[in-house]
């Protein structure tokens, strides 16, 4: 090989292409490393700093960011996707203006004219990402898209290039909502009126334009997270919306990458083009980091981030501790090491007696009394359960959740039984049970107004009672076609499980499949009335259990595709009643 030939930094097709030569350079594997790592700002001597000081420190770690094989790896995948997908787009090219002039109306509409140079030689690819709440998925693509000028003006061919735009699945709506979303995002970043120009169009006229958009700016790569939104839209919403990515990758040559949780996997496999398309570089799924020395690794790097007074040195039990509290979750990892020592800071504060150490035994209490609510996914985790994890794609953000924390950590008061650093306890709940437990039947779906009836019948149970217990109550109560009540009431055919504590942990009895559905009446508990599920409503409740448990369905599942009972994000609700 020759010397030159060793430090060749592109290819001659990249060459004299004006949309590829202001891009960076491409970086080898240790370059995406140095360049992707969180620099945490750490000076050992801060350690003696004041506590109020040292929690602020703390937070410097919400920077760490340790890039590994696969964060090193989609950088790569990245950066190809964007440069063979201005390979077809050279403006300099013979036939450019005239594509622009009319070539991307006429691509999108799926005609030709004698008149319209054919648009281009499709060279652009797309890939899917997938992997659980909390793996970082979002923050390794903040990082790698940040290497990026994202807006670079060409004054010789009088246009603003974007070399990438990142966009959120609508939660409603298809592809009209994504083409507003795009013309905010795109005025946003360039001051234009785009949103104002076609904002109040149809969605035929919506998809043209935003596709005219995208190709007047040259836009290198269109990112689209939490695409798992689109299982929860309108019927047929989510095909749309992914029949419509597709055509702006084969007609108009605009890369796509399309991110998500597991429960997307299917919703991307559903349809052929999709999943050959979301193929073009391989999709890839991340998985939380098993208890490895990539974990190893991981956990030594952000170790060394102490602001405790004394530095605790990493040991095997620390280690296991922490994989058995977040399964290898980096998101819940890093939170968790930042509030066990907001903690020790906080007892050092009070009292200079105490020691600011970590042990397992913190980790562990840390883990249990601030992340409670990611408890029943870090047990599905641990159990390897992959159907219990596709139910937790509705809970609330982890970032959010985790941040809120946080907050809370560094400005609450706290006092400290002597002698003891783990008697760390906060002065007063930053969050009541009553309205933890609200916010926990809502991350699942539940309405806000039947969770505030849920939780306020409780009465003692209120302080022990878990948020996936509750959840099954009142999928029971929804079961035998009763609404859930004010306390101090009890419904007719209120179900024994609801008053017997025994009888609520036992196991449930398997469905029966006859199409007949006892239902208590409401005159006399002791009189039974048959109801034949056939001369019941489509819309009644007991219909719909009835129907669920004979096909080994939740009736919770039922309920939320059915639309009779309303769920947080879904819209109004049948007028039939049960």
């Amino acid at each position: 090989m020759t010397q030159f030939d060793q430090h060749a930094v592109s290819l001659p097709e990249y060459e004299d292409h004006p949309f590829i030569q202001m891009l960076p350079p491409i970086y080898s594997m240790q370059e995406w490393a140095a360049r992707l790592r969180g620099q945490v700002v750490f000076d050992a001597r801060e350690r003696n700093f004041p506590a109020k000081l040292r929690k602020h420190c703390v937070l410097r770690l919400l920077q760490y960011f340790e890039p590994m094989e696969r964060q090193i790896r989609l950088a790569e995948r990245l950066d190809m996707m964007i440069r063979q997908g201005y390979m077809g787009r050279n403006p300099l090219a013979p036939g450019y203006a005239a594509r622009l002039a009319g070539g991307v109306r006429q691509a999108m509409a799926g005609t030709t004219a004698s008149n319209v140079i054919p648009f281009f030689h499709p060279s652009a690819l797309s890939f899917a990402l997938t992997g659980c709440s909390g793996v970082g998925k979002t923050r390794a693509e903040e990082q790698i898209l940040r290497q990026y000028p994202q807006i670079i003006v060409h004054p010789g061919l009088q246009m603003t290039q974007l070399s990438w735009i990142k966009l959120e699945s609508p939660q409603k709506g298809g592809p009209k909502q994504l083409c507003i979303d795009f013309f905010i995002a795109v005025d946003r970043l360039l001051g234009t009126g785009y949103f104002k120009l076609y904002g109040k169009g149809s969605e035929d006229e919506m998809v043209v334009h935003m596709a005219e958009v995208a190709t007047n700016h040259a836009i290198g790569l269109l990112v689209v997270d939490e695409i798992q939104h689109l299982k929860h839209a309108r019927s047929g919403a989510g095909e749309e919306v992914l029949s419509f990515v597709v055509k702006l990758v084969n007609t108009i040559g605009v890369p796509v990458e399309l991110i998500g949780t597991p429960s997307a996997v299917d919703l991307l496999q559903g349809n052929f083009r999709q999943g050959r398309r979301s193929s073009g570089l391989g999709a890839l799924r991340w998985d939380p980091m098993p208890q490895d020395r990539v974990w190893t690794y991981f956990l030594e790097k952000m170790w060394a981030f102490q602001w405790t007074r004394e530095a605790t040195p990493l040991t095997p039990a620390l280690s296991a501790a922490l994989y058995e509290e977040t399964q290898g979750v980096t998101d819940l990892v890093v939170k968790i090491f930042m509030l066990a020592q907001m903690r020790l800071i906080s007892a050092g504060e009070v009292s200079s007696d105490a020691k600011e150490v970590i042990t397992p035994a913190l980790i562990r209490r840390v883990a249990r009394e601030d992340f409670w609510l990611v408890a029943p996914m870090i047990r599905a985790l641990r159990l390897k359960d992959s159907k219990a994890l596709a139910k937790y794609d509705d809970l609330q953000s982890l970032h959010q959740h985790v941040n809120g924390i946080l907050q809370g950590a560094v400005s609450s008061s706290t006092v400290v039984q002597l002698g003891s650093t783990e008697g760390l306890v906060p002065t007063a709940d930053p969050q009541p049970a009553s309205k933890r437990l609200v916010d926990a039947l809502c991350s699942f779906g539940v309405s806000p107004d039947i969770a505030q009836v849920v939780v306020q019948g409780l009465g003692e149970e209120l302080e022990n009672v878990n948020p996936l217990d509750l959840l099954k109550r009142v999928t029971l109560q929804m079961e035998v076609g009763t609404a859930p009540t004010a306390p101090g009431t009890v419904p007719a055919n209120k179900p024994p499980e609801l008053d017997d504590p025994k009888a609520a942990s036992a196991k449930p009895q398997k469905a029966k499949t006859s199409k007949k559905v006892a239902a208590k009446s409401v005159g006399d508990k002791n009189d039974e009335a048959t109801v034949v599920l056939e001369d019941l409503p489509p819309a009644d409740l007991r219909r719909i259990a009835a129907q669920a448990q004979a096909q080994s369905r939740t009736p919770y599942e039922a309920f939320r595709e059915s639309n009779v009972v309303a769920f947080e994000g879904q819209g109004a609700i049948s007028d039939q009643g049960a």
